[in-house]
């Protein structure tokens, strides 16, 4: 936990179980995972620490250390073979964690490890949906350079540039468009993109990105209203 490399060394010289768990099941491996100390990972590991041991919630060293942007952490697990696509009791994987929190150098690792980057959750989000509703470009990007789908649809019918126009997120939808998202698509109940980025005065970047980019101002939605109305 305090990444003290050196007591670290010294306990398990000792004799200290490597692989000891406390009563949440985690492992010596895991509080180094957690709080980011490749230092101590890497001797843990070569004294055989279980390099996917699961805590009580499921989850592996490699999912914490995703989470938390870890990526000197993540290298010296993967490098000892963890599985990058570990789910844990939530169905996430370690990939799903780092796009989530915006760790672009984590998720440029796992996809360089052939990490899956079609995960979906329970309402049909991609990683791409996460990555734009989150405001996170550059993982967006890289995912995109990974081969998503920039017109996936969620269970509720809304894509990624969907959720970033939602998020009045301009430069996350301004990437998306470059990549092919459609300005003039529609999302839940009919609405199309214009629709609601006139909705609220915080979407002004985004509204003025959809009409550089051809959005239809005339465009009819459910009951036939326009963006004007």
């Amino acid at each position: 936990e305090f990444g003290r490399k050196d007591l670290v060394g010294l306990l398990l010289g000792k004799g200290a179980d490597v692989n000891a768990r406390d009563k949440a099941g985690s492992s010596p491996l895991h509080y180094a995972a957690r709080f980011g100390h490749a230092d101590v990972a890497s001797p843990l590991l070569a004294r055989g620490a279980i390099v996917d041991g699961k805590d009580k919630d499921g989850t592996t060293p490699l999912r914490l250390a995703a989470r938390g942007g870890h990526k000197g952490v993540a290298e010296a697990l993967l490098a000892k073979d963890a599985d990058p696509d570990a789910e844990g009791k939530e169905g996430w994987t370690p990939l799903r964690h780092a796009v989530a929190r915006g760790h672009t150098e984590v998720v440029k690792l796992l996809l360089a490890k052939d990490a899956i980057a079609t995960f979906k959750d329970k309402e049909g989000r991609t990683l791409l949906h996460c990555a734009a509703s989150g405001g996170h470009r550059d993982v967006a990007a890289l995912l995109l350079g990974d081969g998503a789908d920039v017109r996936a649809r969620d269970k509720r019918g809304r894509t990624p540039l969907r959720l970033a126009v939602l998020g009045g997120l301009t430069d996350v939808a301004e990437l998306l468009v470059a990549k092919g998202a459609d300005v003039n698509g529609t999302g839940e109940r009919g609405w199309r993109h214009l629709h609601v980025a006139a909705r609220t005065g915080n979407r002004r970047g985004v509204t003025k990105l959809l009409l550089a980019k051809g959005a239809d101002v005339n465009a009819s939605g459910r009951h036939g209203w326009t963006p004007l109305h």
